[in-house]
């Protein structure tokens, strides 16, 4: 099991989550959880919870929660949500992470399926390679992490057919400014009209006939 101190790099989401699941998987009674839990607590984070004199264990997490839980309110992060967006210079991988964590931040009392629906939403709206996205929406991925994998596919086989200097969006772009480019240049060859064909120069007398 962890140890929680309150100032290291573990979050209190992450060890509380990995404590209920030890908890939970060994029938541990109220007792035993709070015995086990304050094992696991050291420096700033079990001096906290020895100044409390609580027993309960729920009672005792929720007065730990309060004091080191940097998780954003639900309707904050549901809020965030909407907007999300992936960031210049960051990489496709930290931005499905960062959609993850803000999902379960806005929706952790709804289950699986709705999380992950929602997450995968947000993930394929914000994301940068909009025309990578928009293929990897038409298969219908159930998970941000098999929207991930489907969307560096897509990415590979651009590279591999493209070459790495344009994303899908920039070609995308490129494609429509040349077609209209090319319909619209003053080099492109012209049809002759139907007068122009029809015309005719007669050698003998010097004069056009039509």
């Amino acid at each position: 099991m962890p140890v929680f101190t309150g100032s290291g790099n573990l979050s209190w989401e992450a060890f509380v989550y990995q404590f209920e699941r030890t908890a939970n998987r060994r029938n541990w009674d109220d007792a035993k959880k709070t015995c086990r839990f304050l094992d696991c607590l050291s420096e700033v984070a079990l001096e906290y919870a020895r100044r409390s004199h609580i027993s309960r264990y729920d009672d005792l997490r929720k007065y730990m929660k309060r004091r080191f839980s940097k998780k954003e309110e639900a309707s904050a992060a549901r809020r965030q949500l909407q907007y999300i967006r992936q960031l210049d210079g960051e990489t496709i991988e930290e931005y499905a992470e960062r959609v993850h964590f803000l999902t379960m931040d806005g929706y952790y009392r709804s289950n699986n399926d709705i999380i992950d629906q929602i997450g995968t939403e947000a993930f394929l709206r914000g994301c940068q390679e909009k025309e990578a996205a928009r293929i990897v929406i038409e298969k219908n991925p159930r998970t941000i992490n098999e929207s991930l994998k489907w969307i560096k596919s897509s990415l590979a086989n651009q590279k591999a057919i493209y070459g790495a200097r344009k994303s899908y969006s920039q070609l995308y772009t490129q494609r429509q400014v040349t077609f209209s480019d090319v319909g619209n240049s003053d080099h492109s060859p012209q049809r002759p009209s139907a007068l122009q064909y029809n015309q005719r120069f007669d050698k003998e007398d010097g004069s056009f006939k039509i």
